[in-house]
């Protein structure tokens, strides 16, 4: 009985271990997409705008962790927002043009969406998949900034 419960309970921490690893490597991924696809969007926006954008520093809560893009101060694009977060922002979210870096993560974000709202694809090289690393680099997050951030810990 105590060999069996000891047994269920260690499958349960590997469960959670692998899932957290799972998550960390998705939330890797992400930032990955978001920072190949700066460069651009920064183009197409300027070519499309005719000024040059400011692009926020991170994905953040208030644009789905998706990377704001300002045009005269004001949202005008989103890079990468996270498909599942974007039914509760979706108010706010509608008048601006989102930005994946596949067909793939565009059909996830456009299911989301607003009905009609516009949804492009720009697609880039993606460094290959890598072990999830402490930290992104130096000016960037850490991924555990990054979590804690994804879900408002960072304000508390």
């Amino acid at each position: 009985m105590i060999d069996r419960l000891a047994t269920v309970q260690r499958r349960q921490r590997e469960a959670r271990q692998a899932a957290e690893q799972d998550h960390m490597a998705a939330i890797e991924a992400l930032l990955q997409r978001q920072k190949a696809l700066v460069k651009p969007v920064v183009e197409f926006v300027f070519h499309e705008a005719g000024a040059y954008p400011t692009v926020g520093r991170d994905g953040i809560p208030e644009f789905a962790m998706g990377v704001p893009v300002y045009v005269c101060g004001k949202p005008y694009e989103v890079i990468c927002p996270v498909a599942s977060r974007v039914p509760a922002l979706r108010r706010g979210l509608a008048p601006l043009v989102l930005f994946a870096a596949s067909e793939r993560e565009r059909s996830r974000i456009a299911a989301q969406a607003a009905p009609g709202q516009r949804v492009e694809v720009l697609a880039v090289e993606l460094p290959p998949a890598t072990a999830v690393p402490a930290q992104r680099e130096r000016a960037g997050l850490t991924i555990k900034e990054a979590v804690n951030r994804m879900f408002g810990l960072d304000r508390m």
